[in-house]
């Protein structure tokens, strides 16, 4: 059933598109209310349109500061048309309702693109815009509400209906509102916080990804914004992506062996590069370098337990860019800072591990829950069982196997009555160069047993080329998502090679 409209009120610093819709609105015997720009715009195309003034009975004041901020525009635009209260109300009070609002903003993101002149920019902070905006699409039910001119179009489709227009669509104008708004104060935020030396929202960061790119790091009341620098330069935008690598390899790396190792995990261009797990901080750390000696310069590195003296020693020769840890031993500290470029981080162990990512695009941004998923129901699909022993990484190795990007092969090993990453390989177009160009490599360099090590996949494999190839290199032992068409080819290339795999149902792709 389309809601009719008798009542629409405009007020637009974009004019593009008007002169479309106001011949419909006309056809339909709409009354216009309009006030400064707008009504002049309206009026010289011919149309007729009630002044705000006369709406409301009161003119604008302060420069047009307060126009739409007013009692009987508010009450036109929220009293529920659904509520015999509200009816009752509206009729006592000779509240008219206004059934249809066009509105947009100052253009406060053009003159930020212009300007860091902050008068200018305070001027072009709208007010009664998205507060018009925000109550009307609080009232779908009633008030269907336009804030972009590219939604003219469909609006016409749907006025041309009885003259009226159905509840989703005026839900999904009252959708795009709020994410309007949402967008508009951010970039409000965001300019303030650059042309101002006080920075609240957002932290002005060395560079980008590169020295020529602009970055900024953008606040919350919890995790990296929360965390304590305690010694060193300034962070660049890769030295943050790194350090989350770091510290969630570290952390559920910790989680998926029940909190009861001491865990190193190094990262270098947002992979592990090396991690290890023992009872002994200082083997952990150790197990953790040697897993590649030459990726580990210039690294950040998280531990999951407070970093001690000892430790300390281990890089008296090495250069570091980031340490992460709970706590700092006093002498610890005293140490690490004689490395005045090395950036020292108290951080927090994990309370909240669902929350939303977000990555821009070209006009868009995408948004997806964060990959949290560790706990996993591991099935053995081969003929060949996995030892008893094994069965305690499996966790674990999958853990490995997310913190890598795509395509991602890594070898999980025992060394020294602990668990470290013998070899990875990642980022390649297809599995099998990760596989052999890269994990098996480095896992034979390290001198890990190939055979007596778990591999693991963050996907699954499309065909059995993968195990014959991993057969060759000694493989004997796998984990993998499964749920390839070709899963029977590939349980039957691990039967005929005396492998044994497992399937967890969950790919771990990370991009």
């Amino acid at each position: 059933m389309h809601k009719k409209i008798k009542r629409a009120l405009i007020s637009v610093s974009d004019k593009d598109g008007l002169d479309r819709l106001l011949p419909f609105l006309k056809e339909y015997h709409v009354e216009i209310i309009s006030t400064g720009g707008t009504e002049r715009f309206i009026k010289d195309l011919g149309y007729d349109v009630t002044s705000l003034k006369d709406f409301t009975g009161k003119s604008e004041l302060f420069n047009g500061r307060v126009k739409t901020l007013d009692f009987k525009i508010y009450s036109s635009l929220l009293f529920d048309r659904t509520n015999s209260l509200h009816m009752q109300s509206a009729k006592e009070n000779n509240i008219p309702e206004i059934d249809l609002v066009i509105c947009n903003l100052y253009p406060f993101e053009e003159v930020a693109k212009k300007t860091n002149e902050i008068h200018e920019l305070i001027e072009n902070i709208d007010i009664g815009g998205p507060c018009m905006l925000r109550a009307s699409a609080k009232n779908y039910k009633s008030v269907c509400v336009l804030n972009n001119k590219k939604q003219y179009e469909s609006f016409i489709k749907q006025f041309k209906i009885n003259g009226g227009t159905e509840i989703n669509y005026r839900l999904d104008c009252a959708k795009k509102v709020f994410s309007r708004l949402a967008q508009y104060n951010e970039a409000i935020a965001f300019k303030l916080d650059e042309v101002t030396e006080e920075k609240t929202n957002y932290l002005t960061l060395r560079y980008g990804e590169n020295s020529h790119q602009k970055a900024w790091l953008k606040k919350s009341d919890y995790g990296f914004s929360s965390f304590e620098k305690l010694h060193g330069k300034e962070l660049s935008y890769n030295n943050y992506l790194d350090m989350e690598s770091a510290y969630w390899s570290c952390f559920e790396a910790d989680k998926a062996t029940g909190n009861k190792y001491k865990c190193t995990s190094i990262i270098k261009h947002n992979n592990p590069c090396g991690l290890a797990l023992n009872d002994n901080a200082i083997l952990s750390l150790e197990n953790a370098w040697a897993g590649d000696p030459k990726s580990a310069f210039g690294s950040i590195i998280c531990f999951n337990e407070t970093f001690t003296h000892s430790m300390a020693d281990f890089f008296q020769d090495k250069f570091i860019e980031v340490l992460m840890a709970p706590d700092y031993e006093l002498n610890a500290l005293e140490k690490l800072k004689q490395k005045k470029n090395l950036r020292i981080i108290r951080i927090d162990k994990p309370t909240n591990t669902h929350y939303l990512e977000k990555k821009s695009i070209y006009g868009a941004e995408l948004i997806q829950e964060r990959d949290a998923h560790i706990d996993h129901e591991f099935q053995t699909v081969s003929e060949t069982i996995f030892p008893s022993n094994m069965q305690d990484m499996f966790s674990l190795g999958v853990v490995l196997g997310k913190s890598l990007k795509s395509n991602a092969i890594c070898f999980l090993s025992e060394k020294d009555n602990g668990y470290w990453l013998s070899g990875a390989g990642m980022g390649q177009p297809n599995r099998i160069d990760s596989m052999e160009l890269l994990a098996a490599k480095r896992a034979e360099e390290n001198g890990a047993n190939i055979s007596q090590s778990i591999m693991i996949s963050d996907a699954f494999f499309p065909f059995r080329d993968t195990i014959d190839s991993a057969a060759n290199l000694g493989v004997k032992h796998i984990i993998q998502p499964g749920g390839s068409i070709k899963d029977s080819e590939v349980i039957q290339a691990c039967n005929e090679n005396g492998i044994s795999m497992a399937f967890t149902k969950y790919r771990h792709f990370k991009h």
